[in-house]
């Protein structure tokens, strides 16, 4: 192979490396307005309700709905989302899911840092997780809250 070759060849495989890499990772951190978050979130989840906001934090090594240009390879996901119900839509969110008694649920409060003085949490937390460990949901009840983790390969 000539060395213009190689190189051009190097070029497109590293330039769709970077753009992939660049559009892997989602965050709510710069979505201002809480319907944006929610339309950006139901793009990438299937929301057993409606909800009224949202943060996240989403990687997709495949990348998401708006940014896929290639064929999708090998899956890896690490979905962590917030999300504000109607306190009666909340056990649509936990299908598949089983009780716990405790659980480190410190992650909950990484995903809605950003703006924590809009999420008025004051009730007990409920801890679920599926069986093959892949998801896990915080819920605070009373106030529609549901924090939710997405894992998978």
């Amino acid at each position: 192979m000539t060395s213009k070759l190689y190189f051009l060849v190097m070029l497109v495989v590293f330039s769709n490396c970077s753009s992939k890499e660049g559009h892997s990772k989602m965050s709510s951190k710069d979505i201002a307005s809480a319907s944006e978050r929610v339309t950006a979130l139901s793009a990438e989840i299937k929301a057993p309700s409606q909800f009224v906001d949202a943060e996240f934090d989403l990687f997709n090594v495949n990348g998401f709905s708006n940014s896929r240009n290639m064929v999708p390879g090998a899956s890896h996901w690490d979905y962590r989302f917030a999300i504000k119900t109607d306190s009666s839509n909340v056990d649509s969110w936990l299908h598949g899911l089983d009780k716990l008694d405790s659980a480190n649920i410190s992650w909950t409060m990484d995903v809605i840092d950003h703006r924590k003085h809009l999420w008025n949490i004051t009730g007990s937390p409920e801890i679920y997780k599926s069986n093959d460990q892949m998801t896990s949901a915080v819920v605070y009840r009373s106030e529609g809250i549901v924090f939710k983790i997405y894992r998978g390969r």
